[in-house]
């Protein structure tokens, strides 16, 4: 008799039944059975066939990662069985993500002589939902919140035969045992609770016009047509924001936007997540997301979304997270009505894990994420270390994570852990991934903050964690190289790290980094002058006035004074305040002032909002092809202490005197960072170049970045991030690496 034991993605795929029914095919006798965080096969001979037959055409959904093969003491099977589950399993998350209808669940959802006609909940051994709503593995139906609906005779008979696609699909379900949805008012009164009706009449309230909040897999969402934009606008106090569009299927959204082929095949992959198109200067989407060169765009995922789309008229809707500003997406149905709407479509099936739509944009050769959530969590990716480690990332766009046996599994998306119910969202997630993994508590070895003094959830998980572990606090712009690193797979580099602020440590606000970075040190090579923030965070908020600081420091270079500077009230003030106001080094800064100069956006009322909308303009095809002789306008670059630094007030200067255009500035500056980043590789002999933080999710400074670097030394390699977000979703895994690798060195 021989033991296999299978690691990877191989519960809640149909891995079991999968495995049976190939024993059975091969006549081989034993079992298979979920065993916590791997999947248990014992066969009675042929090992080395069953396991290359088994490897030859996995379930969809399914990835392996080890296989290990040992002898098992027993007397021998007549025939091969599937065993309850047992709980030996410790190390690892073997869960699968939610995942989007199937073909087969899809053409059955239609079918109106089928027993799931219609049916919003139906799903199979390879699609459905997984994650959202587990309470514990290993994933069976016991430890999900599909426990409330114990299935029907016939449900039953599926289950348990063989033949049938349902066989041991834990999420098995009929209109007869299964949830169901109930249609409410804005007044909380019951409309409509047959389950058809009440999607039927959602629908068409849709298409006439209303705001609707539905119940969906992971959380909520707001939903309403194209033309009732202006209004969700000014219901939920969101003037700017960019908010996603759902498409009814993929040759509808061709008919509006032009794709690649990455681009579509992201969009059907099977987490099916939030993709960042170009808009190609359309002014279709303009009211969807003003000023922005990108619209995010989806295709349905549930069996709900596809019903909506089949009653309804309408090709696109919105759907976008119902929530409260600030705080999580809502999961629990009392809730909802706190959002105002005028309908709200909510089914009686528990949410375990909330779990945001994931967000990304292709990039040449891969992906970045911003948001690495549904469809593509649980996730675990190889980290240079041993060690038990918490990270709880920086204080906004967080997310956590914990390591075992050098493997680090990221919570969901969590959003800005200055809000005390997102913070408490963040500690139920660790909790949660703590149990899934099977760590307890005296176990961890250290936990990993930022090195910021002030951000409150350091102060708060270092109560209830200290106690157990050491305490490592790591610098912002270190965590994100090192998650670079992590992502490819290297244990060195020299770094760009930009982005709009992270604490320094020396004590000052860096933003714009070139960096030396392994995982147990880093030193800091290269930056850009500081200048001051006037206002401290008002600044952030009003990128006048950081143009202001540098006209204020120039205006003796300056010939002629713009007319971006009349009429300021405050002026007087800013020169008294400026002085003893905070310096920094931001990158996300000086997109914003070059954004407010073009006039493009000079208040923001999203967190980035002037940067990612002077995108749209480095975009336009005239700019992007001028030919621009950067070397009349280079910069020049000074030394102090030892770190190199590109003089920025050089190029406001020329800025100011018009003798160059934002496009300009931004490409001299990054040809300058560019210098810095070969010149120290070659000096240090290091062969890769990554580019990180939040100003990278910006195409063309990536692309600026990486033609520079490549003219100058085309021997270097240059690296992007592709599995973990570039940005601050991105820092736990980064400070998690450095801590747990700091430990082994000791």
């Amino acid at each position: 008799m021989w033991r296999i034991i299978v690691r990877g993605i191989v519960e809640g795929v149909g891995f079991r039944p999968y495995a049976y029914n190939l024993a059975k095919s091969l006549g081989l006798g034993g079992f298979v059975r979920n065993n916590g965080s791997y999947v248990e096969i014992v066969v009675n001979r042929n090992v080395k066939g069953f396991i290359d037959c088994m490897m030859r055409q996995l379930p969809a959904g399914a990835k392996i990662e080890s296989v290990e093969v040992q002898k098992y003491a027993h007397n021998g099977f007549n025939d091969f069985y599937i065993l309850t589950s047992g709980n030996k399993g410790s190390s690892g998350i073997s869960i699968p993500c939610d995942t989007a209808i199937c073909d087969e669940c899809l053409a059955e959802l239609f079918d109106a002589d089928g027993r799931r006609y219609l049916y919003p909940f139906i799903s199979c051994t390879t699609c459905g939902q997984r994650f959202s709503i587990l309470e514990k593995i290993p994933f069976d139906r016991e430890n999900t919140s599909l426990k409330d609906f114990p299935i029907c005779e016939v449900c039953e008979n599926e289950y348990r035969d063989p033949r049938d696609r349902r066989f041991h699909a834990q999420t098995i379900s009929c209109p007869r045992c299964g949830p169901t949805y109930h249609l409410y008012d804005e007044n909380r009164s019951l409309i409509d609770e047959s389950c058809i009706d009440a999607i039927r009449e959602f629908s068409k309230a849709i298409d006439d016009g209303s705001i609707g909040i539905a119940k969906s897999w992971g959380g909520m969402h707001l939903l309403c047509n194209l033309d009732k934009t202006k209004s969700l606008r000014e219901i939920f106090r969101r003037p700017q924001k960019p908010f996603a569009v759902m498409f009814r299927n993929i040759e509808v959204l061709n008919e509006f936007v032009d794709i690649s082929e990455m681009e579509r095949d992201t969009l059907l992959e099977k987490g099916r997540p939030i993709v960042l198109l170009n808009k190609d200067n359309s002014s279709y989407f303009e009211e969807i997301s003003p000023k922005l060169p990108n619209i995010g765009v989806y295709l349905p995922y549930s069996a709900l979304h596809h019903l909506l789309f089949n009653f309804m008229k309408e090709d696109l809707i919105i759907v976008t997270s119902a929530n409260v500003p600030g705080e999580p997406m809502i999961t629990v149905n009392e809730e909802a009505f706190l959002l105002k709407a005028d309908l709200y479509l909510l089914h009686n099936l528990k949410i375990v894990n909330r779990v945001d739509d994931s967000v990304l944009r292709v990039a040449k050769g891969g992906k970045f994420f911003l948001r690495r959530s549904r469809g593509y969590i649980p996730f675990g990716i190889h980290i240079p270390h041993q060690r038990n480690v918490i990270s709880f990332g920086p204080e906004e766009n967080v997310t956590g994570g914990i390591s075992k046996e050098s493997i680090y599994y990221p919570t969901q998306y969590i959003g800005d852990v200055k809000y005390y119910k997102t913070l408490r969202y963040l500690e139920e997630s660790i909790e949660k991934l703590i149990s899934y993994i099977g760590i307890k508590r005296e176990e961890l070895d250290a936990i990993a903050f930022d090195l910021h003094p002030s951000f409150i959830s350091k102060r708060y998980f270092r109560e209830k964690f200290s106690p157990y572990e050491e305490v490592f606090e790591i610098q912002h712009h270190w965590a994100h190289a090192s998650s670079l690193m992590v992502d490819d797979d290297l244990d060195e580099m020299v770094c760009l790290a930009m982005d709009g602020a992270g604490y320094g440590d020396d004590g000052n606000i860096w933003g714009c980094e070139v960096l030396y970075t392994t995982f147990e040190e880093f030193r800091r090579l290269g930056t850009i002058t500081e200048f001051p923030l006037i206002g401290g965070d008002r600044a952030t908020k009003e990128p006048i006035r950081i143009l202001f600081a540098f006209y204020e420091t120039l205006k003796d270079e300056v010939e002629e004074k713009d007319s971006i500077f009349e009429g300021i009230k405050e002026a007087d003030v800013w020169r008294r305040v400026m002085k003893r106001s905070p310096k920094t080094t931001s990158m996300g800064r000086v997109l914003d002032s070059l954004s407010c100069h073009k006039k493009i956006c000079c208040n923001a009322t999203y967190d980035g909002e002037p940067a990612m909308k002077f995108e749209r303009y480095l975009n336009l095809k005239q700019m992007r092809e001028r030919n621009c002789k950067m070397e009349d306008f280079d910069p020049e670059i000074l030394t102090e202490d030892g770190i190199k630094k590109v003089d920025i007030y050089a190029l406001y200067r020329d800025l100011f005197n018009k003798d160059i255009d934002e496009y300009t500035f931004l490409s001299c500056l990054i040809k300058s960072l560019s210098t810095i980043c070969v010149e120290e590789s070659q000096n240090l002999g290091v062969e890769y170049i990554g580019l990180t933080g939040g100003v990278s999710y910006n195409k063309v400074i990536s692309e600026i970045f990486k033609g520079c670097v490549n003219a100058i030394d085309p021997t270097i390699h240059v690296v992007f991030h592709n599995s973990i977000p570039n940005g601050d979703g991105g820092v736990a895994v980064g400070q998690n690496a450095i801590a747990g690798r700091m430990l082994e060195v000791r």
